[in-house]
C-alpha cells in the first residue's frame, strides 16, 4: 500500500521560497550576508558567543573532533552506541577511538552513571546525544566533563530551540553541533551548527572550513590584493550556501512555532497510547525541554518487526532508530562491546511519523493503525 503519512515531512512555505528566490535573483548565492546574520540570529537563540554555519552536521563535526585531536592529541571519544553511525564515524575519521557507553536504565541516552566508569587517562571528550528531540541531563554531564578535564560535544542535531528542565539551552554547555537536514525540526535541505564560547576553537573552525585560507592575508604588502589567496594551514570547503542560510533565517523564526505544533502531535499520541498493552511511553514534557523530532515507543522484541511491516503496509510510513546499534555494525563489530539495553532498546523500538505539517486527520489515522496492528499481531 502506498504510504499515506510519510515520518517527517519539512515544514516548508512562501516565506521561505521567497527568502531563497531572493538571494538567487542577487546572484550572491554562494557567500553572502544571510549566513552572518542566520550565524548571529542562531547564537543569541542558541545563548552563546559564536555560531559557525556549516554544510553538514557531519562537516561540523568532524572539524570539532580534528580540533580536540590537534590540540589535546589522539585519544578516546565516550559516546552511545544508539545513535545514528555519523556519531561515531566523525571520530573516527577524525583519528579518534569511539568508547560506546551504555544507556540509562529507562532511557534512549547515556548518563554520568554509565559515562564515568570509561572515563580514563585517554579521555578526551564525552559526546552526548540528545536522542528524538529530549536533551541529556546536561548539568550533570557538563559537571562531569569540567571536572575530569574532558571535552563535552553535545549531538544536538534533533533538538534545536530546546533546553532542559532546569533552563539549560542545549548547545551552550561545551560545543553544541546542530543539524538541519530535511527531517530535522527545522530545516535548510543539508546544513549545520558548531556552538561554542570559545573564541579560538571559533577561528580554528572558520579557517578550516574555507580551505585553509586565512582572510586579508599578504606577505608582500600592507596591502592586500581582492584576489590574494593564502592557505596557512590544510582545509576543506565545508561552507554553507547563502541561500540556505537564508532559509534558514525564516525557519529559526517560526521554530517555536513548529515546534509547538509538533508537541501538540505528541500530545495526542501520548493520550491515546499511553494504557495501550505491549507498548511503552515516555512520559511527554514541556514544549520548550523536548523537540519531537521523532516520536519513539516501544514494544516487544518479538513484535516489532511485524508492528513495523503492518504499519507500512497499511500506509504509516513508521520506521526504527536505530537497529542495529553502532557497535554492531560491520565497520565497528571488531572491538567487542557489550551493551545489553542497548541492543535490547534497538530491537524494540518504533518511531511514528511525526512533523509540524502532519494534520489531525494523518495522526488519527497513525494511532488506529497502531492499535489495528497491536491487536492483530498479538493474537496471532
Amino acid at each position: 500500500m502506498e504510504i499515506k503519512v510519510p515520518l517527517c515531512r519539512p515544514d516548508v512555505g512562501e516565506l521561505e521560497i521567497e527568502a531563497v528566490g531572493e538571494i538567487l535573483r542577487s546572484g550572491n548565492v554562494s557567500h553572502g550576508s544571510s549566513i552572518t546574520e542566520f550565524e548571529e540570529n542562531f547564537a543569541s537563540k542558541t545563548g552563546v558567543k559564536y555560531a559557525v554555519a556549516m554544510n553538514s552536521w557531519t562537516s561540523a563535526a568532524f572539524l570539532v573532533f580534528q580540533y580536540i585531536r590537534e590540540i589535546y592529541g589522539v585519544g578516546e571519544v565516550i559516546l552511545p552506541s544508539f545513535s545514528f553511525v555519523a556519531s561515531a564515524n566523525v571520530v573516527s575519521n577524525a583519528g579518534l577511538i569511539p568508547r560506546f557507553a551504555e544507556i540509562g536504565e529507562g532511557s534512549y541516552e547515556i548518563t554520568c552513571d554509565t559515562i564515568e566508569p570509561l572515563i580514563n587517562e585517554r579521555t578526551r571528550a564525552i559526546m552526548p546525544v540528545n536522542f528524538a528531540g529530549k536533551p541529556v541531563d546536561l548539568s550533570a554531564i557538563s559537571n562531569l566533563a569540567l571536572n575530569k578535564n574532558v571535552f563535552l560535544v553535545e549531538d544536538s542535531a534533533e533538538t534545536i530551540g530546546v533546553q532542559t528542565p532546569d533552563g539549560i539551552k542545549v548547545g551552550s554547555c561545551g560545543v553544541g553541533i546542530f543539524s538541519f537536514y530535511a527531517t530535522k525540526n527545522m530545516t535548510t535541505g543539508e546544513g549545520g551548527m558548531v556552538t561554542t564560547n570559545s573564541q579560538s576553537l571559533m577561528k580554528w573552525l572558520r579557517l578550516r572550513m574555507a580551505h585553509g585560507i586565512e582572510k586579508g592575508t599578504s606577505s608582500q604588502s600592507n596591502v592586500t590584493p581582492s584576489w590574494y589567496r593564502n592557505a596557512v594551514t590544510f582545509g576543506h570547503n565545508f561552507r554553507m550556501t547563502n541561500f540556505q542560510a537564508a532559509m534558514g533565517i525564516v525557519q529559526l523564526n517560526r521554530l517555536t512555532e513548529m515546534n509547538k505544533k509538533r508537541h501538540v502531535i505528541a500530545q495526542t499520541y501520548y493520550d491515546a497510547l499511553k494504557n495501550t498493552h505491549n507498548l511503552w511511553l515516555e512520559p511527554i514534557l514541556k514544549t520548550e525541554n523536548h523537540s519531537y523530532q521523532m516520536f519513539v515507543v516501544q514494544t516487544l522484541p518479538t513484535m516489532r518487526d511485524k508492528l513495523v511491516h503492518f504499519l507500512n503496509q497499511n500506509g504509516v510510513g513508521a520506521s526504527v532508530h536505530f537497529d542495529p546499534p553502532i557497535h554492531l555494525q560491520t565497520a565497528y563489530a571488531s572491538r567487542n562491546f557489550k551493551l545489553l539495553r542497548t541492543e535490547l532498546t534497538s530491537k524494540s523500538s518504533i518511531s511514528l511519523p511525526i512533523s509540524s505539517v502532519q494534520t489531525t486527520e494523518e495522526t488519527d489515522f497513525v494511532i488506529q493503525k497502531l492499535l489495528n496492528g497491536i491487536a492483530r499481531i498479538s493474537h496471532d
